[in-house]
């Protein structure tokens, strides 16, 4: 008789499958604009995914780790509502958690319309888009940090704590920074292609600085979800069943037997 085996897939591969794929993303999309003259200089991110076909390349990537981040965001959300009850703590968790759901989906959603709505073809979208997943994100990771701060010592140590809130502090000074070096380097430039900005064109080092905040932050928010492997180790993808029952679509037809299909579900290890 065939052994009857369940096989579980240990969901911490997640947060370390984003870790590797932001940044390679942005490297491989860089490269790519960089050989085809589409950027000069220094470029911020979104303009290394703008033209084909490293905007294919670019979309594509960002859409498959907005998913990861989106079912990222559940899983953390069901582990501390899972811990909230095994360890009875308090209802302020409850609502931090709920609170960091909501901005954990926000930043995945951002994330993808960053990556399908290029700034040169639909650009209020774009920056609605960037402020959701840089600004939700940072949110979400001052939420988190509060989170792991409720589980000590319980479900993890207070050095994870201090860890988050340094890559947190971090964030949150790049994404200011970002954000109003980029709107005050606009003002200044005068050229006619944002793309290739040259010194000439005015605004350079408020750009300078801009377009260097805006890659330190991507490269510390994978930082961030990084650290979120450690949690995710309790976590466990098992085979379930489905029962199909074919459809009999003659009176004196027999039925099929029922089959079995596995699919995919998860548990909380405990």
């Amino acid at each position: 008789m065939r052994e009857n085996k369940t096989y579980q897939i240990n969901l911490c591969f997640i947060p370390i499958l984003i870790f590797i794929l932001l940044p390679t993303t942005f490297i491989i999309t860089s490269i790519i604009a960089i050989n085809n003259d589409h950027v000069d200089g220094f470029p911020y991110i979104s303009d290394t995914g703008t033209y084909v076909p490293e905007s294919c390349i670019f979309g594509q990537c960002l859409n498959i780790i907005s998913a990861l981040m989106c079912f990222l965001a559940v899983l953390r959300y069901y582990q501390i509502k899972e811990y909230t009850i095994l360890y009875n703590f308090s209802g302020a968790l409850l609502k931090w958690n709920i609170y960091g759901i909501i901005f954990g989906i926000a930043s995945s959603l951002g994330m993808s319309l960053v990556a399908n709505f290029q700034e040169t073809n639909f650009l209020s979208v774009h920056i609605i888009g960037a402020m959701l997943c840089f600004g939700g994100a940072t949110i979400y990771f001052w939420i988190q940090t509060i989170c792991t701060y409720y589980l000590v010592p319980m479900a993890c140590s207070l050095r994870l704590v201090f860890i988050r809130l340094v890559i947190a502090f971090f964030c949150t000074v790049f994404f200011i920074s970002g954000t109003v070096t980029a709107s005050l380097s606009k003002k200044s430039y005068q050229g006619n292609n944002p793309r290739k900005w040259k010194k000439e064109d005015g605004g350079w080092e408020l750009h300078v600085i801009s377009v260097s905040s805006e890659w330190i932050a991507a490269l510390i928010m994978a930082l961030y979800i990084l650290t979120f492997a450690k949690d995710l180790n309790n976590f466990r993808l098992h085979p379930k069943k489905i029962i199909f029952h074919p459809p009999c679509r003659q009176k004196n037809e027999i039925p099929y037997e029922s089959q079995e299909i596995n699919v995919v579900n998860f548990t909380i290890v405990k």
